[in-house]
């Protein structure tokens, strides 16, 4: 299993850090829990990056996990009416509001 902890801030910004580390993690073939524990602030940038990771990781065939999602973040996910493709094949939200 391979781990990815967010940046507070998962911007624009924050997302070549990430893309290299959630392509890396692809090439290994393992399941990949992604921490949104840290998120404080995620702009669309941040969003279409979890996204990816969540939709390439069907189509691989590989487990693609968002875990601990912070509150911020679960809102932020539920305001762009991504929420069903970004928690449903993750693991429980943290604190999730129904």
């Amino acid at each position: 299993m391979t781990r990815i902890i967010c940046c507070p801030i998962l911007d624009r910004k924050a997302i070549d850090q990430h893309k290299e580390a959630l392509q890396s993690a692809f090439a290994g073939g393992e399941t990949i829990d992604i921490d949104c524990s840290p998120i404080e602030q995620i702009g669309m940038a941040g969003l279409q990056l979890l996204a990816s990771a969540v939709r390439t990781g069907q189509r691989r065939n590989q487990t693609v996990r968002l875990v601990n999602v912070s509150q911020p973040a679960h809102a932020a996910f539920a305001l762009a009416g991504m929420r069903s493709i970004l928690l449903d094949s993750s693991a429980p939200v943290d604190g999730a509001v129904a």
